[in-house]
């Protein structure tokens, strides 16, 4: 197994794909939590008496911050001039993983 050099935009692009899915997955456990998916279904609970601001703790501020994070990552993910199959492709070949066909 050879393993292939990046360049720094590919480096780039996967450190903030990586970021992105953390950010990602936080949103997902704290939507998932409260039953949300924008901090505006969140503060509509929140007037509607349906979740109260006790409840909550530092998950409406958490939310909130990973919400501009994802926006900032996002931005910068679509700076890059590299199309993501091109990485993708660079990280298999890599890592010497099978190709694997899904049929989807």
């Amino acid at each position: 197994m050879t393993l292939q050099k990046f360049s720094k935009t590919q480096e780039t692009k996967l450190f903030l794909t990586q970021q992105l899915r953390l950010v990602e997955t936080g949103l997902w456990e704290i939507g998932t939590k409260l039953g949300v998916k924008t901090l505006e279904e969140l503060d509509q609970k929140i007037t509607s008496g349906k979740i109260h601001e006790s409840q909550l703790g530092d998950d409406f501020y958490r939310f909130d911050f990973l919400l501009e994070k994802k926006s900032e990552l996002e931005k910068a993910l679509q700076k890059e001039s590299i199309p993501s199959i091109n990485l993708w492709e660079s990280i298999r070949n890599s890592i010497g993983s099978p190709r694997w066909s899904l049929g989807i």
